[in-house]
């Protein structure tokens, strides 16, 4: 039963026949957070690997309609893995992190919560799987999230070209474009997709939170959305989204419509697709609306 795994956690891989496949945490072995979240995984486990590959190519088998199969880490806060072998995978500002022991107290609640630099242990597993699966079936494609201790580039590592990056993009300036290099914001999300291009990224998705920031102003999310959907498509070849709404106001017939149609044409009139779309739904009532 797949239900349910297409989000960002691995939890469906935390089997309590396996706790050496649980992240080392302290000394122990250890299924959940203190939050009550999932932990990560112990990813340098190789008969872990082994077992998500047979995971994988038994999805595809079952579900040959597929092409993405989800292998994004759990949300934080979570803990990470500290057995010596996922920590060598670790970049170099882990590496730094880990003998700076005047600092090791903060800095290892930091790193056993989340939120730090877990990219290249992360695309070091997801490369593996992609490697190994795409062997079967080529034509599929391993997803990951540029989301949370995930969102900066890999240090070391470069990224297989069978792995679709999903990056989520929540930090919005209502009515600028992403482009422009005067907000301190932009800037920092054009450094993170420059490079992740670099890292070897072929194909980018995003992952918005479309109108959870200023919810009683939907109007302007006409234009944010279809520049975003621009700027990302012509920028770094973004191909795909999927996002997250608030079931409220603005989450709206128009709003999602306008959506739809700026991820098939880049170079679409908000403007005169409101008033199509409106055209469409409420007839003759269409100009007061």
């Amino acid at each position: 039963n797949y239900d349910g795994m297409f989000n960002h956690t691995w939890r469906f891989f935390l089997l309590d026949e396996h706790p050496e496949w649980f992240p080392l945490v302290n000394g122990v072995r250890t299924k959940h957070h203190t939050s009550g979240r999932p932990s990560m995984l112990c990813v340098s486990n190789p008969q872990l690997r082994d077992y998500v590959v047979e995971y994988v190519l038994k999805f595809f088998k079952e579900n040959p309609q597929a092409t993405v199969f989800a292998l994004n880490p759990e949300d934080e806060p979570t803990f990470w893995c500290e057995c010596d072998s996922c920590m060598a995978l670790d970049g170099e500002q882990k590496e730094k992190l880990a003998k700076d022991t005047s600092k090791e107290l903060a800095e290892r609640d930091l790193f056993r919560s989340g939120w730090n630099h877990m990219t290249d242990r992360t695309v070091n597993f997801v490369n593996e799987i992609a490697e190994r699966v795409t062997k079967v079936h080529p034509g599929k494609l391993i997803e990951l999230y540029a989301y949370g201790s995930t969102r900066k580039p890999p240090i070391r590592e470069k990224v297989h070209p069978n792995v679709i990056l999903k990056y989520t993009h929540y930090a919005t300036v209502l009515n600028r474009s992403l482009m422009d290099n005067s907000i301190p914001r932009y800037k920092k999300v054009i450094e993170i997709l420059n490079g992740w291009k670099k890292a070897g990224v072929k194909q980018f998705a995003i992952y918005d939170y479309s109108n959870w920031i200023n919810k009683d102003v939907p109007n302007f999310w006409f234009y944010q959305n279809t520049s975003l959907m621009r700027d990302l498509h012509e920028n770094w070849n973004f191909r795909n989204c999927l996002g997250e709404v608030h079931l409220v106001f603005p989450s709206s017939l128009v709003f999602a419509n306008v959506k739809a149609r700026s991820m098939w044409n880049i170079k679409i009139d908000y403007k005169e697709e409101i008033r199509d779309i409106c055209s469409i739904f409420y007839g003759p009532a269409a100009e007061a609306m």
